[in-house]
């Protein structure tokens, strides 16, 4: 399927270690834009930054059964006021007021409890660790997917299992299966899912198809029909800079797994003790790949996405299609200068898979407050919160009613295929959480640098790197 490659020459050190920086950086710019798109999402349904200090109890604690949890509104405080506290990573002027608001309608309807929200929109995985390590940590807080296995094994967060079973109107049928399912590690539930995105899907310029008098991408595209458009849709001159890309796309370990996955690849064996990089499959699809733009030269390469992220190459004018995540429309809807729309990404020799993305919130372990917190996470996560999430252009609803109804889209804006989002949710794949998942994350992202900047080829890459993903899985797996 994949031809051959082209080797590069290699950079200078110097040129190598401040490429090496740059794509971290754009690496966690997206991972970032993600989190704070998910949580602007779940701001207008308001997330809680909690900043107070909890008296702590012994880890490993059990979800706490709470006491009023089918109270009607406006019921009477039977005990003392109960001050929580809730962190995120969303600006304290956008959804971190929302947040606030939020909360403050929560304290309304309960008015013994009270929510006091606090953003950390830089560094917040430091932050929470230290509050953590400090045992300060919030009642409430936003988890990452590559440090949740690594707070539950080590005791940080709550099981929710009580509690869940507990809240009648909580109804776990309604949510995505792999999205809340996502949030267990072992037998339990530590997590409740914030929204999720499905990536990679696929953006368009309506323009620049139509300028080259191409047919729109449909749901029927395969990567031949991608790369075709691609090549059409390029313009390199024989000398100087490229006047426009026909793709362009990321190279996170999630996206490398959907291609993987589309090829009838693995990225990790099924009880996620092996990591299988190394079998012709994944080999195939990180190699096409890479050859997007080191062989046919029709995507960015490392060096032209150094000070230009492909989102604002795609709202620039300079890229044609590019792959995304719903996050991404927020960023494009600023756009006036021409029209664009989504569909779902194509499909590989062995169909459709979409990594899932996605973050959730999780109680503190020792808070005091366990009960009253679950109450709020309840609460963000009613029908109606969901849709003032979704209609705020970040990740889409996890609860299957409210994603699949119409409520929460705006037909007024872009994209005009909104649908693509949801039925991107009927191929969703998880990677497995692992408290390695960080570890295992930045190598894999490390080292295939070298297959990006056409130095090596994904055969040379995988075999390195299989290896050592394997010595940071052994005895890291998720024990469920």
């Amino acid at each position: 399927m994949v031809g051959g490659y082209e080797k590069a020459s290699a950079a200078d050190p110097a040129t190598e270690q401040v490429q090496r920086r740059r794509a971290t950086e754009l690496r966690w710019s997206r991972r970032q834009a993600l989190i704070c798109c998910s949580i602007s999402a779940y701001a207008s349904a308001g997330l809680l930054l909690l900043t107070g200090c909890a008296r702590q109890s012994p880890a490993g604690k059990s979800s706490a059964v709470l006491p009023g949890a089918t109270t009607p509104a406006g019921h009477t405080p039977t005990q003392a006021e109960a001050v929580l506290s809730m962190t995120t990573w969303e600006t304290p002027m956008n959804g971190g007021r929302i947040y606030q608001r939020q909360a403050d309608a929560f304290h309304q309807e309960y008015p013994d409890i009270k929510i006091n929200v606090q953003s950390f929109p830089t560094n917040y995985p430091t932050k929470i660790q230290t509050m953590i390590a400090g045992n300060v940590a919030p009642d409430l807080f936003g988890v990452n997917v590559e440090y949740f296995a690594k707070f539950a094994q080590d005791g940080v967060l709550l099981t929710l299992d009580s509690s869940i079973d507990a809240d009648h109107r909580f109804d776990v049928a309604d949510f995505y299966p792999a999205v809340f399912d996502y949030f267990r590690y072992g037998a339990h539930q530590y997590g409740i899912p914030k929204a999720w995105n499905p990536d990679p899907v696929l953006y368009y310029n309506k323009a620049l198809f139509d300028a080259a008098r191409l047919s729109y991408p449909t749901e029927r595209w395969t990567w031949n029909d991608l790369l075709s458009a691609a090549q059409h849709l390029t313009e390199r001159p024989s000398s100087g800079p490229v006047r426009q890309f026909g793709f362009a796309r990321t190279t996170d370990w999630e996206v490398c797994a959907s291609l993987i996955w589309m090829n009838g690849g693995k990225f990790f064996s099924a009880d996620g003790h092996h990591c299988l990089l190394d079998q012709p499959a994944a080999q195939e699809a990180l190699q096409w790949s890479a050859n997007l733009s080191t062989k046919w030269r029709v995507a960015p390469s490392v060096a032209e996405l150094t000070d230009n992220s492909q989102g604002h190459l795609f709202a620039s004018g300079k890229v044609a299609m590019m792959t995304g995540i719903r996050g991404t429309i927020k960023q494009l809807r600023s756009v006036r200068s021409f029209g664009w729309d989504v569909t779902l990404f194509p499909q590989g020799t062995a169909g459709r898979a979409y990594a899932l993305l996605s973050s959730c919130f999780s109680i503190s372990a020792h808070s005091r407050y366990a009960a009253q917190a679950w109450q709020f996470l309840a609460y963000l996560n009613r029908p109606s919160t969901q849709v003032a999430v979704a209609a705020l252009g970040g990740g889409m609803p996890t609860r299957q009613s409210v994603a699949k109804g119409t409520a929460w889209r705006q037909p007024d804006l872009p994209p005009a295929n909104e649908a693509a989002y949801v039925d991107a949710g009927q191929h969703l794949r998880a990677l497995p959480i692992l408290p390695a998942m960080q570890a295992v994350s930045d190598l894999f992202n490390q080292q295939t640098t070298y297959l990006w900047r056409g130095e090596k080829s994904a055969t040379t890459v995988t075999a390195a790197l299989v290896p050592r993903i394997n010595q940071l899985l052994t005895g890291t797996t998720n024990p469920g």
